[in-house]
């Protein structure tokens, strides 16, 4: 779905699921909404009315929406991401979006309270992860939340996490920076790095 905006931009909307879903779209027009006898004026999301809108639907009482966001221009509207699912289910989604460059994001969400869950070629036990790769491969980083460890194949990208942990690394050539909560401990997946900070802070390794 291509959604229209002011200045060139453009915001696409892949819907992976459900299919067979309805769709429309609209923009905002003056009106009132009555409350009791007093009528207050809308508030618009623009003074001037320019943006517009898209509602989907689908008819069920148990309909999960899975959809990926792209916000662009209409210059680079030609380059965006192929949107694939590596799987979905009652208890978790997993979502590849290869860009133009070549460079790959995985992302992978999970539902209520569940344990070790796997999608497509990987495996997690937290509530949302992710993995992103450049046009060759290499990683430049990795993301966790409530979640122990983080799987691709036979390699363990993060393991031995604190439940509770939050945890976010960027790759940068031989340098490793990790933020989030809760760390404690963690194995980390580092081939030729040698410098690690953690919120900040320098770490031996």
């Amino acid at each position: 779905i291509k959604g229209v905006s002011k200045n060139n931009q453009l915001l696409g909307t892949y819907v992976l699921s459900p299919s067979g879903y309805a769709f429309s779209s609209g923009d905002e027009t003056a009106g009132l909404v009555a409350n009791s006898s007093t009528y207050y004026t809308i508030t618009f999301l623009d003074p001037d009315r320019q943006i517009n809108y898209f509602q989907l639907a689908k008819s069920g009482t148990d309909v999960r929406f899975i959809t990926v966001l792209y916000p662009t221009n209409t210059t680079t509207w030609g380059s965006k991401p192929t949107i694939t699912s590596l799987g979905e289910d009652s208890q978790k989604a997993g979502v590849k979006v290869l860009f133009s460059d070549g460079g790959t994001d995985y992302v992978f969400s999970t539902y209520g309270t569940v344990g070790d869950v796997t999608v497509g070629n990987f495996a997690y036990n937290g509530k949302a992860a992710t993995i992103r790769r450049d046009g060759s491969g290499n990683l430049k980083s990795l993301f966790l939340t409530r979640g122990t460890y983080l799987k691709e194949g036979a390699t363990n990208l993060v393991q031995n996490l604190n439940t509770n942990a939050v945890f976010d690394a960027v790759y940068s050539g031989s340098s490793i920076a990790v933020t989030g909560e809760n760390i404690n401990s963690f194995t980390l997946y580092a081939p030729g790095v040698s410098s690690l900070t953690v919120n900040g802070t320098n770490q031996n390794f």
